[in-house]
């Protein structure tokens, strides 16, 4: 009764490990396949499940045939039960082998885990990721490898130097290229006078050319030099001639100067200045003005105001 219970449940259990374990591969499967288009591989091959580790390896530059030690190990772990449950006592020296095989191929399962890291870490590095995606390639595959073909970017390759960074760069020297056509220039026939190399090609055109070339071909004479003395005629000196611009300089220097004529002085009327009327004050006891004359202006006293203050 108890063995019968645990059996009923380990049947759920197990259905449910099988179905986590085919949803988690179908999901790497997935992500391999978005995967491998960027990083230069056929998509096609990210879907086949050990092809794929086997590549990527490739990819990071190691070898890929370690992934084969998982297939390896499933086949051993099948043999390894049959020959148990055909015949457990007659078959035990092969039961032990088949363990033997079992362990070896678990470290090579550990060892190409190990390489497949590396060669994930590698392309994380290339595609300019740190350390925590190297974590996450570890822990979380499928994740890693979503996260990875995102940052590439759709329509690009990694490791293309075309499709990530455009580089404009001339094109490469061409040996069939002919070197253009040079001329000598003539030069004239100086002694002394050395050519300093080819010049333009036909700077002044075809016809200038030919004059020039004919002009170099004439002889040059140099025209013979004058002989000493006989640049200017000899003149006898005259002392009168000598003295005649020092004369005129003495002459204007005696004139007096010229008389400048006197300007006549303008005479204006005296202004008429009215006399300032004197200032009326009344006379007298009754406090009246006197009468005034004739032509005289009578001027008011000027007020001085005072305060409030009776010492003022």
């Amino acid at each position: 009764m108890t063995a019968t219970a645990t059996g009923v449940l380990l049947i759920p259990l197990l259905i449910i490990t099988l179905l986590l374990g085919l949803v988690l591969l179908i999901w790497k499967l997935w992500a391999f396949g978005s995967l491998f288009p960027r990083l230069g591989l056929r998509a096609a091959e990210g879907w086949v499940p050990i092809l794929n580790q086997a590549r990527l390896n490739r990819r990071g530059g190691l070898p890929g045939w370690l992934s084969l030690g998982r297939l390896a190990l499933l086949i051993a772990l099948i043999g390894r039960a049959a020959v148990g449950v055909a015949d457990p006592g007659a078959a035990l020296p092969a039961a032990h082998l088949l363990d033997l095989v079992c362990w070896a191929l678990v470290a090579v399962v550990c060892i190409g885990r190990v390489v497949e890291i590396v060669a994930m870490h590698r392309i994380s590095a290339e595609a300019g990721r740190g350390a925590g995606f190297t974590v996450l390639a570890a822990l979380l595959t499928p994740i890693w490898a979503m996260l990875l073909a995102r940052g590439i970017g759709r329509g690009r390759v990694l490791g293309d130097a075309e499709a990530v960074e455009p580089r404009f760069e001339a094109p490469p020297f061409s040996a069939s290229v002919e070197a253009a056509e040079t001329h000598a220039v003539p030069t004239l026939g100086i002694a002394g006078v050395r050519r300093s190399g080819a010049g333009p090609v036909n700077p002044l055109g075809s016809a200038t050319e030919a004059e020039y070339e004919r002009l170099a071909a004439e002889s040059f004479l140099e025209p013979p030099a004058a002989p000493l003395g006989s640049a200017a005629v000899a003149e006898p000196f005259s002392w009168t001639a000598a003295r005649r611009p020092l004369d005129d300089e003495r002459a204007g220097a005696g004139s007096p100067p010229p008389a400048i004529p006197p300007v006549p002085a303008v005479s204006s009327p005296p202004p008429d200045l009215a006399p300032s009327p004197a200032v009326s004050k009344p006379t007298g006891i009754t406090g009246a003005f006197p009468p005034l004359r004739p032509g005289e202006v009578r001027r008011p006293e000027p007020r001085i105001e005072r305060g409030g203050d009776p010492d003022r």
